[in-house]
Formats: C-alpha cells, sequence, structure tokens
C-alpha cells in the first residue's frame, strides 16, 4: 500500500509511523561509589528507528541506553525480544 495521496494537483505523503528497536545489547560497566570502591552496573544500548506499517519505510536511526532495572521495563525493547511488534 501506498503512503502517498494525491488530489486534483495536489500530492502529499502520510505515513503511519511506530518506533521499534532494530538492534539491542546488554553490558556491564566498572564504576566507583562516592568511597572509591568498585562497582559494576548493568547497561542497556538499543538502536531505534521509526517504520511505516503501510509502505515499509524507515527513518530517524537513534542509540538511546538506559540501565538496566529501566530496560526492564520498555515496552519497545520486550517487543523487540519476543519477536513482536509493539504500536507506540
Amino acid at each position: 500500500m501506498s503512503c502517498t495521496k494525491r488530489f486534483l494537483f495536489l500530492t502529499w505523503t502520510h505515513h503511519d509511523w511506530h518506533r521499534t528497536v532494530s538492534w539491542a545489547e546488554q553490558h556491564d560497566a566498572r564504576e566507583t561509589d562516592m568511597w572509591g570502591r568498585g562497582t559494576t552496573q548493568e547497561f542497556v544500548t538499543c538502536q531505534t528507528q521509526y517504520f511505516c506499517s503501510k509502505c515499509g519505510a524507515t527513518k530517524g536511526v537513534r542509540f538511546c541506553g538506559c540501565d538496566k532495572s529501566k530496560a526492564d521495563q520498555c515496552a519497545i525493547r520486550l517487543s523487540y525480544l519476543a519477536g513482536t511488534e509493539t504500536r507506540t
């Protein structure tokens, strides 16, 4: 299906954009606390992009990162891990 609409001599596009995760990675980082002792923190980095559900066009590839506890609550990342699509 095409997202391009035409009426008389006017042409415009209207995409149905949805944000998806195309890549995700979990990694550990060694940090120090306020007393100088070493601690390990878990972080997640994701590559997100917008995907048109009508024509399949993509735009806006970006990277985002957060700690693991917040990433475990992210609906877009969880749908990527489950292999399903979330509409947001």
